[in-house]
């Protein structure tokens, strides 16, 4: 029988490594980043750990094993447990667990309280921005409908240069595919006005917040014997000869603010 002290000890130490490696990979290759490869680089240092774990502890047996060792490991056992069998355990443990866990209880709840309290306090923060960001938009979103007027005359029912027919009773919007705030501002329009149709390079985008702008898209893909599996969420729909391109709104702004292009 190997030294319970030297094992134990041993083994208690290893883990606490272990454990401690594993949460700084965790920290470093998967908090607050993105894709899969962030879990299979922790997946791998993670086996990584646990097999050196149990070469440690395999080493360790080993050693301990050895007559020598493992007589030295018995007699620091036998001075262990001599000792602690002279120690006054109620005592001990009225003196110093009891304690410890009081206090532990008591620092437990004040973060508990403090971690409370700063959660209500950002969210009210979040709240409160939110509101400020949306009044602000809806105030540029004012200013450019007055400064830059809806190009909303009707054209007639031809096939234009990219051979998408758009109907006569369809207008034209300016609509920014460029930026965030141009997406945002054509979508808050499609809210009140229904779909929301632009030229671009050689096709057209079209930007629907409702029914009544999606059931207006689904009426020109009709017409022009298009078909695309779209659905009625808020979405942006890029219409050009190669095909249909289509994605929810939330997710043309990401790309937007990848630096990617949606058109």
């Amino acid at each position: 029988m190997n030294s319970m002290v030297l094992e134990g000890f041993i083994g208690a130490l290893g883990c606490i490594s272990g454990g401690s490696m594993i949460q700084i990979a965790y920290n470093a290759l998967v908090y607050k980043h993105k894709g899969k490869k962030r879990w299979v680089w922790f997946g791998s240092v993670t086996v990584i750990v646990v097999v050196l774990l149990y070469g440690l502890f395999f080493g360790v047996h080993t050693v301990l094993s050895l007559p020598y060792v493992r007589a030295l490991a018995r007699l620091v056992d036998v001075i262990v447990f001599a000792f602690i069998g002279y120690l006054p355990k109620w005592q001990l443990f009225y003196w110093f667990i009891v304690p410890l866990l009081v206090a532990w209880a008591y620092y437990l709840g004040i973060t508990l309280l403090h971690a409370s309290g700063n959660r209500k306090r950002y969210t009210k923060w979040v709240r409160h921005k939110e509101a400020q960001e949306q009044a602000e938009l809806e105030e540029e979103i004012r200013n450019s409908e007055q400064s830059q007027p809806l190009q909303t005359e009707n054209i007639k029912e031809e096939e234009s240069s990219n051979h998408i027919v758009i109907p006569s009773d369809i207008g034209f919007a300016p609509v920014d595919c460029t930026s965030v705030l141009g997406i945002q501002k054509a979508y808050e329009r499609a809210k009140k006005q229904g779909l929301q149709l632009a030229p671009i390079n050689d096709g057209y985008i079209a930007i629907y917040a409702n029914s009544l702008g999606f059931e207006a898209l689904q009426g020109i893909l009709n017409n022009n014997n298009l078909r695309c599996d779209i659905d009625s969420s808020p979405s942006v729909v890029i219409l050009t000869p190669e095909g249909i391109r289509h994605m929810p709104v939330k997710e043309a702004q990401k790309k937007i603010n990848r630096g990617e292009s949606i058109d």
